[in-house]
């Protein structure tokens, strides 16, 4: 009785302490793409972010089998799933760009508050971000509007293919004479 009692009490009392939202915005359009920064190139206008991929790739394995009394070795292909990193370049200079609470900023001032590891909200189809999304960022976040035309581009520099062990083909055994 007494458990019972101190739970009801706990949750009426605690009810009121969570901030209740007068109006919520509606969530229009596709949700935006949320990034960390790995590098800022002010002199280029561009922030590149690392995105991190799974890919299969395929695998030969050799295996060794029994077939009527003979141990036999046998290549098949297996798929291993591989992560990949690419880094991907967003043009600060040819989109817009502005604050979740949605004060514009220029190229310049949004290149000056970008730094590795800075989280920023990128449009998803060129179109601005809805206020529905916006409303869970912290007011002062970057919000890069993108033109719908200029999708993300990779960045130069080597790729880093996936690293996957090959295993030599083995030939059949010689038949018996």
């Amino acid at each position: 009785m007494l458990p019972a009692l101190f739970a009801s009490l706990l949750f009426s009392t605690s009810a009121a302490f969570v901030p209740v939202p007068e109006k919520t915005p509606p969530l229009t359009g596709p949700p935006p793409i949320v990034q960390a920064i790995s590098s800022v190139d002010a002199d280029k206008g561009l922030v590149l972010v690392e995105q991190t991929r799974t890919e299969r790739v395929p695998v030969q394995v050799a295996e060794s089998i029994n077939v009527n009394g003979q141990t036999i070795t046998r290549v098949r292909t297996e798929y291993k799933e591989v992560p990949t990193v690419t880094k991907q370049a967003f043009p600060v200079k040819d989109g817009k760009v502005q604050t979740a609470d949605g004060k514009k900023l220029t190229a310049a001032e949004a290149l000056k508050r970008l730094k590795a590891g800075t989280p920023i909200v990128i449009s998803a189809d060129g179109n601005p971000v809805s206020p529905g999304y916006l409303a869970i960022f912290q007011p002062d976040t970057i919000v890069l509007i993108r033109e719908a035309s200029a999708a993300a581009t990779p960045a130069a520099g080597p790729a880093s293919p996936p690293v996957v062990p090959a295993v030599p083909a083995v030939p059949p055994p010689a038949k018996k004479k």
